[in-house]
């Protein structure tokens, strides 16, 4: 764990600050009438702002933002923008990824949080994460397609490497199974692939109907333990069906299909 790094705020003397304005004599505005300037509040003027009513347009600078931190717990440790975040489903841990190529295991019901460990391994940013149904495994992928597992020790306090792949060029989205130790990755290139995790990380299923990037993923029929069974969809418009275990497609619906269904609704 590394030590906390205090970070220094630099603040700006008010005395610092001058308004340099030059004489245009050209230009010279006439004086303001005297009766007039005596009218003027010395306290601080504020404008009043009221709540708009439906279809009224939004003056963007009369909108005041409460930056106050009022969370009841919260993470700075990443360096760089967070991409991805999951909770573990029995522990109040969670695991973030970020663009600092790190993916950290902190505390949820302390403020701030506690920083439990990093999963070190990954060359780039970190943008897909998940945890199993039973909380023994955290899966974490990075933008140079590499997925690393890290199993719980010690009640989820330590987290030890597991197994790792390194099938693609780029992940684009992790689903873990809810009642399964089995993870979906789906890829930049389209492609989908399935991983069982215990006893070792191995393949199930692997497929490439997509043409282009494949962007979403979903298990179905989940509480039927006998079959695995995907659908995926892609940037490409379709939608397919997959039964993991017999390497088959069930269905693949293109996109001209959908834009028929959509005439249908």
């Amino acid at each position: 764990m590394s030590a906390e790094q205090e970070q220094n705020e630099e603040y700006l003397d008010l005395q610092e600050v001058a308004e340099v304005v030059e004489e245009d004599n050209n230009n010279v505005e006439e004086p303001i009438d005297e009766d007039m300037d005596e009218d003027v509040n010395e306290e601080e003027e504020y404008t009043e702002v009221s709540v708009p009513q439906e279809g009224e347009a939004v003056d963007p600078d009369s909108i005041e933002i409460d930056l106050s931190n009022n969370s009841e717990s919260y993470f700075d440790t990443h360096k760089d923008s967070i991409f991805t975040i999951a909770t573990h489903p029995k522990l109040p841990i969670a695991v973030s990824g970020g663009g600092d190529n790190t993916a950290y295991l902190w505390t949820t019901h302390s403020s701030p949080a506690k920083l439990i460990g990093e999963l070190t391994g990954h060359g780039e940013s970190v943008t897909s994460s998940g945890f199993t149904n039973d909380g023994q495994y955290v899966i974490t992928a990075d933008m140079t397609g590499k997925v690393l597992i890290h199993k719980a020790t010690k009640r989820g306090q330590v987290w030890i490497p597991h197994g790792k792949v390194e099938d693609v060029e780029e992940v684009n989205w992790i689903k873990v199974h809810p009642n399964q130790n089995v993870f979906a990755v789906g890829a930049l290139d389209g492609s989908v692939w399935v991983y069982q995790i215990e006893p070792e990380v191995s393949l199930i299923f692997s497929g490439f109907s997509h043409s282009m990037e494949c962007t979403t993923g979903e298990f179905i029929n989940v509480d039927n333990l006998d079959e695995l069974k995907l659908i995926t969809c892609s940037e490409d418009g379709s939608i397919i069906g997959w039964n993991c275990y017999t390497q088959q497609t069930m269905y693949k619906i293109e996109k001209p299909e959908l834009k028929e269904i959509h005439k249908l609704l």
